[in-house]
């Protein structure tokens, strides 16, 4: 049963809501881990790191699909020039050799271009990250700002 005071009758002690006693007085305003969320400026700020995150990622994207396809083409031009070589080959042992050659090549084309694509995958991450990382930095510091005893669930 609630507390009666002077200024309350016994029905609003009983009601379930707090007492309306004619005082200013406010409750303390509600604080929870959502509240430095629902700061008109943390918003703002979020969402202008979140677009600048998706710039960046596209940024990467297009830098990654340049690279795909200077890459293709490289490879589309050494498989024709080594095509017309073959056709040049007079016995067998020349073939194989171009074809050795080719292959020999290929294969540490494909080897550096993975190398390549990695370093750039990873860069690319990274810039699409890095403008949420500070935001989230500085909004997770608010959230441990907030009192564990606040008077009201957290």
């Amino acid at each position: 049963m609630a507390d009666a005071s002077p200024r309350t009758s016994k029905k609003e002690a009983a009601s379930p809501g707090p007492a309306v006693t004619g005082s200013d007085e406010m409750p303390p305003p509600f604080v929870s881990i959502y509240t430095p969320l629902l700061d008109g400026r943390v918003g703002i700020g979020i969402a202008a790191h979140g677009l600048k995150a998706c710039a960046n990622a596209a940024v990467g994207v297009l830098t990654i699909g340049t690279e795909m396809l200077r890459f293709a083409s490289h490879r589309a031009k050494k498989e024709a020039e080594t095509g017309q070589h073959m056709s040049r080959c007079r016995s067998p042992a020349e073939l194989y050799s171009t074809q050795s050659a080719f292959m020999e090549q290929t294969l540490h084309d494909y080897a550096a271009e993975t190398s390549k694509m990695a370093a750039l995958l990873t860069a690319a991450a990274q810039e699409a990250v890095t403008p949420l990382t500070s935001e989230t930095a500085g909004l997770l510091q608010r959230i441990e700002e907030i009192p564990a005893d606040n008077g009201h669930f957290v």
